[in-house]
């Protein structure tokens, strides 16, 4: 006679005795709170998996590996409890909880965007403020602290800028303002 085969491996090595392990000995109100206390282990690892991958950035691509990885062993140890638990979740309260896990991360997205959409926009009137007002660079860089920062002018902005303070003034540059006495 063969022995049987897990379909998948147990993270947790077996006991010295060799046999499966039991936990009858345990009041089903211990094990349901080790449940829920694992679970929510697993979904802040998830969220905080989701927001290391959607927030990646040069240099930090190693924090998602990291994140993944604890994870799945969250969801290991999660697993490892299966055979202690004879309870069973309502399908009900699975499909609640799977279309409110969707709808918090599709709001996360727009949230994120909407962020992301703000500082792009900071950042290029920041830009075209400083190119227009190079005098203004100190104030600007004022409003911004405690934010992330803006790109820094190059060389050439520099350089530009002090062009454009020892250029004569344009009198066509855009704005309609009548200057002759009435």
């Amino acid at each position: 006679m063969r022995e049987a085969t897990p379909l998948s491996p147990s993270p947790s090595p077996p006991r010295a005795g060799g046999g499966a392990q039991t936990h009858s000995f345990l009041p089903p109100e211990i094990i349901r709170s080790d449940l829920e206390s694992r679970t929510r282990h697993v979904a802040d690892a998830l969220f905080e998996l989701a927001r290391a991958a959607a927030n990646v950035q040069a240099g930090a691509e190693r924090d998602v590996g990291e994140k993944a990885n604890a994870t799945v062993s969250m969801l290991a140890q999660l697993d490892a409890i299966k055979d202690r638990i004879q309870m069973m979740v309502p399908k009900d309260v699975l499909d609640h909880t799977r279309s409110f896990v969707n709808r918090l991360a599709s709001e996360n997205q727009y949230s994120v965007g909407q962020h992301e959409s703000i500082r792009r926009f900071r950042d290029d009137f920041g830009h075209a403020l400083q190119d227009a007002f190079p005098e203004l660079t100190d104030s600007i860089a004022a409003a911004t602290v405690g934010t992330e920062p803006m790109e820094k002018p190059t060389a050439a902005k520099i350089a530009q800028a002090g062009d454009a303070q020892e250029a004569p003034p344009n009198p066509s540059n855009g704005m309609d303002v009548d200057t002759q006495a009435s």
